[in-house]
């Protein structure tokens, strides 16, 4: 297993910041960075099992909407994150993946996604190497925002 990359709470919330604005809330000292191929990947899969498991498949308003929906991706990307780290002896770390809120320019309401932070080469845009991206847990796909929506986020959290 290659070695994932860790990087410290400061860095993390300075590629965040620098990149969508944003100070997200942050518990941990050390993130693994997330690998968008994993998302779409193995993550995809296992979280679908995981809804169909729970019996939550189907979007229901105030029941099993976008911000349950991002809670939960975000929850079980971690579970997989410590589990990845117990069963390789890694160092600890959390995973630099939380919830996303914001205002989309396709709704009249209010939205939560999920966003992450991935490596990337160091360039202007990108000084600590990491790049902030979004994932739509209840499509489980890597999705892209307008300037304005990503200004219009009102909760960043991991």
């Amino acid at each position: 297993m290659e070695q994932p990359v860790t990087i410290s709470r400061l860095q993390l919330a300075n590629a965040v910041l620098g990149q969508v604005g944003q100070f997200p809330e942050l518990l941990d000292m050390t993130y693994y960075l997330v690998a968008p191929e994993f998302l779409e990947g193995e993550f995809a899969g296992s979280f679908r099992d995981l809804q169909t498991l729970a019996g939550v498949t189907d979007w229901q308003a105030e029941i099993n909407d976008c911000d349950k929906c991002s809670r939960m991706a975000a929850m079980w990307a971690g579970v997989l994150n410590a589990r990845t780290v117990n069963q390789h002896n890694l160092s600890h770390g959390a995973l630099a993946m939380g919830q996303w809120n914001y205002k989309p320019s396709w709704s009249p309401s209010n939205h939560s996604i999920n966003w992450f932070a991935y490596g990337v080469l160091v360039d202007d845009t990108h000084p600590e190497g990491i790049a902030v991206g979004f994932y739509e847990p209840a499509k489980r796909w890597i999705v892209s925002l307008s300037e304005t929506e990503i200004s219009s986020c009102f909760k960043c959290a991991a």
